[in-house]
């Protein structure tokens, strides 16, 4: 079931990889912005982004994402691989502490692929909780924009 969820999230793809092993083949590569500017202060535990992929594709992501600075963003976010499922690459993003996006700040990921994304659309699950709720996981799927 989809939730509306409770940080933005914006995912851009562009053909062109370092991943990539095949010259005809570029690849794609993702860019995943999260937070920004918002109305209300969200505590994040982590989020869950999952790319449908050609089950083919073997090679493992190269993963990246910005330095975050200051107390309460995280510090260090931590980024895990899944591919039990060969038709969808799950990555498993967690901060090092709860961070609270306040609206001021954002983080940035970006994923190469070795093979183009199966899809228009991608699942985020988010565990995060809005001023004093408690952390909830909601799901949803956000569009990826061509650039």
């Amino acid at each position: 079931m989809s939730e509306d969820l409770l940080l933005p999230y914006r995912l851009e793809s562009r053909a062109g990889s370092r991943a990539a092993t095949d010259l005809e083949e570029p690849g794609t590569r993702l860019r995943l912005v999260v937070g920004g500017p918002s109305e209300t202060a969200v505590l994040c535990s982590g989020f869950t982004l999952s790319l449908p992929v050609d089950p083919a594709t073997r090679q493992a992501p190269h993963l990246r994402g910005a330095p975050v600075r200051g107390r309460g963003r995280g510090r260090h976010w931590w980024i895990t691989a899944d591919r039990t499922d060969p038709a969808v690459l799950r990555l498993e993003c967690v901060p090092d502490e709860p961070a609270t996006f306040d609206g001021a700040w954002s983080v940035e990921f970006e994923i190469d692929l070795a093979a183009p994304v199966g899809s228009e659309v991608a699942r985020i699950s988010e565990r995060a909780a809005a001023g004093a709720s408690a952390l909830s996981t909601r799901t949803a799927h956000v569009p990826i924009t061509p650039v």
